[in-house]
C-alpha cells in the first residue's frame, strides 16, 4: 500500500506517540517544524517506508516483513486467496499492530529467525553407514575456567549423528580435579585433560590440546557452546569430497528454545577474508595443516583464530562452506567483544604477516568499523587509465559529471573520452569545444550513426582509449572521493581480479549500488545489496563497510583491464537494459577464472531526476526486460541455477538483500510466481452462440454452492452475453451445476488455483477456437452483489464510447491499474499482442499483492501503453482521497447508480466502517432485493 493511504480505521489505531518512539529522526523533524504531526509524516512517507521494511511504526514490533508477518499467521493465506484482503501489510496495519500494542497478539519483528533441529532419517542413516572414508573428529575445547555450561556443550557433542570424535581440553592443575569429577566420569573415552602448571591462555590453551589430540581433523568449541546434532555428520559428508578447511552458518541462544541473530556466510571469497574474519564457528580443518601452520599465534590475542584462517588459506584451495546453521553460541553477558584495541591491532598484525608471508607490497588499516580492515596494496605504477562516459542524459549533468572527476581526482594520469550519438542535437559544436577546453584531458567524439550504450562503450574502449585501465562513468554519476581511482586500481591490478566497483549513493542519500546477487527466484534475476540503505547506517552493515566479493557489479561506476575488456568482447550489443547488459558482462569476466571486487573506500553521487525514468519500471520497457531476463538466464544458466555463492541460500530475495529467506516457507512461491498448469476435472460441451458477446465467469464458493446472488448475476448477464461459467469449486455437485443450465451455454470446473486469473486463464483456453466470433470478450467474478442497476444502459454506453477495453473501477492501490472483478475487450483489444502474450504466459501468484501487482498493475500498464487501445473506466477513482473506492465509498457509489457492491465490504469490512443500516441504501437507490445479501451472509458466516 502506498503513501497516500487514507484509511479510517489506520488512522482510528494510529499511535502517535508508539511512532515517535521508534522513530527519533520524525521527533527532530517535528522540532524543526518540518512537519506538523507524526500523522502526517506517516501518511506521506511512513505508510510506504514501512512496508518496504524502511522504518518501524511501534517500538513494540519493529521493521517487519510482510511474507514473515504471513508465515507468523498462514492463517491469513485464506483471506489473501479469497479477496478478504488486499496485503498482509493491511492487515498487520488494521489488526495485527493494535492487537500487539494491547498486548493481543505476539507479532516477532523482522528478521525473525526460527531453528529447526534436524531429523535424524532414513537417508541419513544410509550416508552414515555409506561414507568411504569415517575421520576421527578432534574437537578442541579451550579451557576459560567455567564449569557451568560445560556439561551441556559435551551432551551436545554427545548427541552427534557422527560418533568418531573426541574432545581435548586443556586446563591447569586448579581446574583438574573438578574436570575429572564433572565430565570423565561421565565420559571415560572421549575427554582428556592435560594438566599444566598455569593458567592458560586462549591461543596456549589451544595449541596445548592440539598435542592431545590424535584425529585426522580439528576443530574448536567454546566451553559455553553447543553443536547441532547434524554438525559433524554434515562437515564428514565434505570431507569425503575433499575439503580440508570447511566453514559452517552459525546463531546465537539464550537457551534451548531461543535462537536468535544467525549468522548466514557467503562461501569462501579471498578479498572478503581479507577484509574481516567472516569465518567465525563452526570451522573444521585437516589436523596436518594447522600443524604445518604451527597452530595458533601467541601473539595475537583476540585474532588467533584469524591468522590461522589466513595461514590455512595459503596452505590449501579446498575450502568448503556448508550454508546451513551447525553451531550455537551462547549469549550470555560476560562474553567478550571481539573489538577491543588488543583485537584492532592483532588483526592488523595477522594481516600484514599474510601479506609478508605472500610476498605482497601493501598497508594494513583499520577499516569503516571494528573487526573490519582495509588493505591497501602498493600502486606498482602509475598506468594511464581512461574514463569514458556516454551521454546518455541531460548535458549539464554530463558536464557535471566531468567537471566533478577534474576538480576532485588526485590521481592525474587520466584521459576522459566522451562519447555522444549524432542523434543527440543537445550538444552543439561550440558546447562540445566548451567541454573539451575543461583540460587537455578530455576528448568528446561524436559518432556518426544511432547506437546503443552498449556499443557507445565499447567503440570508446576499443578506438579511442590509450589506457591500460578502463573506467566506465555514468553521465549521472559524481564522484566525491578524491582518491577513487586509487582506491579502484588497487584492487584492478591485481591479477586475481577483474571488475572494479564503488559504493553509489542516490541523491537523496541512500544506497544505489554496492554490488549484485543472482538469484532466478528474484524479480529481475538480480537483487541490488542493501539498496535503499541510508548512508547513515552504512556502519551496520559489514558487508557495506569491508572488500567484497560479488558475481556482478554495476557498470555505472566500473574499473576494468582495457585488455580483459577486449578479450570479452566489451559489453553484449544484445542487452539494451543496463542492468542485464552490466551483469552478462560480469559473468563472462567472471568465467575467466578472476573475482569481481566491491570496495567501499570510495564513493559516488548518481543523480536520478524526476524526469529520468528508469527502465526497468517504464512502461515501454517491459517486455523487452521480459525478453532480456531470459536471454540472461540462458546465456548464464549454470550460474543461475545453483545459489549465487557470493551469497547465502537462507537470504532472501524479497526486500534489500542479506535479509533471512521466506523460502523455507510453502508461500515464498506465492510472491515470485509459478507456471501454469491446467488442471480441468470436468466441463460440459460449448453451446451455440446466442449473442455478439462473450463472458468468461469466475466462481467460487467454500460450500461448493452457487449462490442466489451468483444466479440473479447470472441471469442478467445471461441477457447480454453467452457466459462460460468457470468454478474452482472441485467438488461441485450436478444438482447445482444444473441451476445454470439454462443461464449459460457451458461450465468448466477446475481445480482451485490461480485465483479469477486462473479461472479466466481456463475459460479462454477453452473457447480458443470460438472467440474471435465475438464483438465483445467480458472477464468477471462473483466477488460483487448485483447489478444493482441496469447493466444494459452501461454496457451500451461504455461500448458507443471510444474504449477498446473497459473496467467498472480503476484503483491507485500498488499502483494505478483496472480492477479485474470487471473488464471488457473489444475483439480488437483480446486480439492485440498485449492481451495475447499476457495471457500466453500467464503465472500464478497466491499471494494477493503480488498478484495486483503483476497481473492488474502491470498488466495495466500495457494495455494503456499499447498503441491503438483505448482504455477506460465507467468509474474513476483518480480523485478519491482512499485507493480502493468500492471499500471506502461503497454508499456513495450506491446514490450515483453504480451496479455493484463488493462482497469483502459486508462479509468482512476490512476498514471497520459503520454498515448499519446497508439494506435501507441499497433500497433506496436500487431496485435490487437485499435479502439475497442477508441469506448469503447468513449462510457463510
Amino acid at each position: 500500500m502506498k503513501s497516500q493511504i487514507v484509511a479510517k480505521c489506520i488512522e482510528q489505531h494510529f499511535d502517535e506517540e508508539s511512532y515517535l518512539l521508534a522513530n527519533s529522526d520524525i521527533q527532530l523533524a517535528l522540532r524543526e517544524k518540518k512537519i506538523t504531526s507524526a500523522w502526517e509524516h506517516f501518511t506521506k512517507y511512513g505508510i510506504f517506508e514501512a512496508q518496504k521494511l524502511g522504518r518501524p511504526v511501534s517500538p513494540v514490533i519493529g521493521r517487519l516483513s510482510e511474507p514473515e508477518y504471513l508465515m507468523q499467521f498462514p492463517e491469513l493465506d485464506q483471506y489473501l486467496r479469497d479477496g478478504s484482503l488486499t496485503s498482509p501489510f493491511e492487515h498487520f496495519l488494521c489488526v495485527g499492530l493494535p492487537q500487539a500494542v494491547r498486548g493481543e497478539r505476539v507479532i516477532q519483528p523482522y528478521g525473525g529467525y526460527l531453528y529447526h533441529k534436524p531429523r535424524f532419517n532414513p537417508e541419513s542413516r544410509y550416508l552414515l553407514t555409506s561414507f568411504p572414508f569415517k575421520p576421527l573428529i578432534s574437537i578442541l575445547i579451550p579451557w576459560g575456567g567455567g564449569f557451568r555450561w560445560l556439561d551441556h556443550a559435551v551432551a551436545s557433542i554427545n548427541s552427534q549423528w557422527y560418533t568418531n570424535w573426541e574432545i581435548c581440553i586443556a586446563c591447569d592443575e586448579t581446574a583438574k580435579a573438578p574436570v575429572f569429577t564433572s565430565l570423565a566420569s561421565v565420559y571415560p573415552v572421549k575427554v582428556k585433560v592435560l594438566p599444566s602448571e598455569a593458567m592458560l591462555d586462549l591461543p596456549n590453551s589451544l595449541n596445548e590440546a592440539l598435542l592431545l589430540s590424535e584425529g585426522d581433523y580439528v576443530t574448536v568449541m567454546d566451553s559455553k557452546d553447543e553443536l547441532t546434532p547434524d554438525a559433524l555428520f554434515e562437515v564428514v559428508k565434505l570431507i569425503n569430497k575433499g575439503a580440508e578447511f570447511i566453514f559452517s552458518d552459525e546463531d546465537r541462544f539464550r537457551d534451548e528454545s531461543q535462537y536468535i541473530e544467525p549468522v548466514f556466510k557467503p562461501d569462501f571469497t579471498l578479498d572478503r577474508l581479507m577484509s574481516y574474519n567472516f569465518i567465525g564457528q563452526l570451522f573444521i580443518i585437516k589436523r596436518s595443516l594447522v600443524n604445518e601452520a604451527k597452530g595458533w599465534s601467541v601473539e595475537l590475542p583476540g585474532a588467533e583464530n584469524y591468522d590461522l584462517f589466513l595461514k590455512i588459506h595459503e596452505l590449501t584451495d579446498k575450502v568448503q562452506h556448508i550454508p546451513k546453521v551447525l553451531y550455537h553460541s551462547r549469549f550470555t553477558s560476560s562474553r567478550q567483544s571481539n573489538n577491543t584495541l588488543d583485537n584492532k591491532i592483532s588483526g592488523v598484525i595477522a594481516l600484514e604477516n599474510a601479506l609478508k608471508r605472500r610476498r605482497i607490497f601493501g598497508e594494513v588499516e583499520n577499516g569503516i568499523i571494528p573487526g573490519v580492515y582495509n588493505v591497501r596494496y602498493c600502486i606498482a605504477y602509475k598506468p594511464l587509465v581512461s574514463i569514458v562516459i556516454v551521454l546518455n542524459d541531460k548535458l549539464e549533468l554530463f558536464r557535471k559529471c566531468i567537471e566533478a572527476i577534474l576538480e576532485i581526482t588526485t590521481y592525474k594520469q587520466i584521459e576522459i573520452i566522451g562519447v555522444l550519438e549524432s542523434s543527440n542535437n543537445e550538444v552543439t559544436t561550440d558546447e562540445a569545444l566548451c567541454i573539451e577546453s575543461l583540460d587537455e584531458r578530455v576528448q568528446l567524439y561524436r559518432l556518426d550513426k544511432p547506437l546503443n550504450n552498449s556499443c557507445l562503450n565499447n567503440i570508446a574502449a576499443f578506438e579511442f582509449s590509450r589506457g591500460e585501465f578502463l573506467v566506465f562513468v555514468d553521465s549521472k554519476v559524481e564522484v566525491i572521493t578524491p582518491q577513487w581511482v586509487e582506491e579502484m586500481l588497487i584492487h584492478a591490478q591485481r591479477g586475481s581480479v577483474g571488475c572494479v566497483s564503488t559504493t553509489i549513493l542516490s541523491d537523496t542519500g541512500v544506497i544505489s549500488h554496492a554490488g549484485y546477487i543472482l538469484d532466478k527466484e528474484a524479480q529481475d534475476l538480480v537483487l541490488s545489496v542493501s539498496s535503499g540503505v541510508a548512508e547513515r547506517l552504512i556502519s551496520n552493515y559489514q558487508n557495506l563497510c569491508g572488500v567484497c566479493n560479488y558475481s556482478a557489479i554495476t557498470a555505472d561506476f566500473l574499473m576494468v583491464k582495457s585488455d580483459l575488456f577486449k578479450i570479452i568482447g566489451g559489453f553484449s550489443n544484445e542487452f539494451s537494459i543496463s542492468l542485464y547488459r552490466d551483469v552478462d558482462f560480469c559473468l563472462k569476466v567472471k568465467a575467466t577464472g578472476v573475482n569481481n571486487v566491491f570496495t567501499p573506500f570510495a564513493k559516488a553521487i548518481q543523480c536520478k531526476p524526476q524526469q529520468i525514468k528508469s527502465e526497468l519500471s517504464s512502461i515501454d520497457c517491459l517486455e523487452r526486460n521480459a525478453c532480456e531476463a531470459r536471454k540472461l538466464l540462458d546465456s548464464h544458466s549454470m550460474q543461475f541455477d545453483t545459489y549465487d555463492s557470493c551469497y547465502n541460500p537462507n537470504l532472501g530475495v524479497v526486500g534489500g538483500g542479506f535479509r533471512i529467506s521466506p523460502s523455507v516457507s510453502r508461500l515464498y512461491r506465492a510472491y515470485v510466481g509459478r507456471p501454469y498448469v491446467e488442471k480441468v476435472i470436468k466441463f460440459s460441451g460449448l453451446g451455440e452462440a446466442n449473442h455478439r458477446r462473450l463472458c468468461i465467469f469466475s466462481h467460487y464458493d467454500k460450500d461448493h454452492k452457487i449462490d442466489k446472488y451468483v444466479l440473479f448475476y447470472l441471469e442478467k448477464l445471461s441477457k447480454l452475453y453467452d457466459v462460460v461459467f468457470v468454478t474452482t469449486c472441485e467438488k461441485i455437485s450436478a444438482r447445482e451445476l444444473k441451476k445454470i443450465s439454462s443461464l449459460c451455454v457451458s461450465y468448466v470446473v477446475k481445480v482451485n488455483e490461480g485465483h479469477d486469473f486462473g479461472a479466466w486463464k481456463t475459460g479462454l483456453d477453452y473457447v480458443f477456437n470460438k472467440l474471435n466470433s465475438y464483438d465483445f470478450l467480458l472477464l468477471c467474478n462473483d466477488s460483487v452483489y448485483g447489478p444493482m442497476q441496469q447493466l444494459d444502459l452501461i454496457v451500451n454506453k461504455m461500448e458507443q464510447g471510444v474504449y477498446d477495453v473497459w473496467s467498472m473501477t480503476d484503483s491507485q492501490e500498488l499502483g494505478y491499474h483496472l480492477q479485474s472483478y470487471f473488464i471488457q475487450y473489444s475483439s480488437k483489444a483480446f486480439s492485440s499482442k498485449v492481451f495475447q502474450e499476457f495471457w500466453a504466459g500467464f503465472q500464478i501468484f497466491d499471494d494477493k499483492q503480488s498478484l495486483i501487482k503483476n497481473c492488474e498493475v502491470a498488466y495495466s500498464a500495457r494495455l494503456i501503453s499499447s498503441e491503438g487501445l483505448n482504455v477506460g473506466t465507467y468509474y474513476t477513482a483518480a480523485d478519491q482521497s482512499y485507493l480502493n473506492c468500492l471499500q471506502y465509498y461503497w454508499d456513495k457509489l450506491l446514490e450515483n447508480n453504480f451496479p455493484f457492491l463488493k462482497v469483502e465490504v459486508l462479509r468482512d469490512n476490512p476498514l471497520g466502517i459503520d454498515m448499519v443500516g446497508f439494506e435501507d441504501v441499497i433500497v433506496r437507490n436500487t431496485d435490487y432485493n437485499p435479502s439475497l445479501i442477508a441469506k448469503h451472509l447468513k449462510r457463510i458466516s
